[in-house]
């Protein structure tokens, strides 16, 4: 019987046992980094409801006590008020406004590029290795003289 190339047969259940461990090690590397896209995409998700609520501050006057009838009857009453007290606080100066607004803008800015480096091509770096064969050369000194 000829002998086949590839992957040897578990025969023995040391050998079982380790295939085994090291299949779920692969299966949980493969949950965890799962499990962190959907917290980046949550983050992102949320970050973005925070931003556009911001924006949307020239929707209502800035001294308006409650949200818009359009927004509760769009977004339901909870979700309407937030928008509200987040498009409220855009209304502040840069100085005065909740500190969130500026967070949830970096993180979405942030979460975006990351997502858009993880596309992008790998960048090539060209290199040259100059290797010298022993010492360089030493050349003497002379001072000459013209006529």
């Amino acid at each position: 019987m000829a002998a086949s190339k590839g992957i040897a047969p578990v025969t023995t259940q040391d050998q079982r046992e380790h295939l085994a461990e090291v299949l779920q090690g692969k299966n949980a590397l493969a949950n965890a980094d799962a499990r962190l896209q959907e917290i980046q995409d949550q983050l992102l998700e949320q970050s973005l409801s925070v931003v556009q609520a911001s924006v949307s501050f020239s929707e209502i006057e800035e001294a308006s006590k409650a949200p818009p009838p359009e927004w509760i009857a769009e977004l339901g009453e909870d979700r309407a008020w937030t928008r509200w007290r987040i498009a409220q606080a855009s209304w502040r100066s840069a100085k005065d406004a909740p500190v969130g607004i500026k967070v949830a803008a970096q993180m979405a800015v942030g979460i975006l590029k990351a997502k858009a480096t993880e596309k992008a091509a790998p960048k090539t770096l060209n290199v040259a290795l100059l290797n010298w064969p022993g010492q360089l050369p030493q050349y003497v000194e002379q001072d000459f003289e013209r006529d």
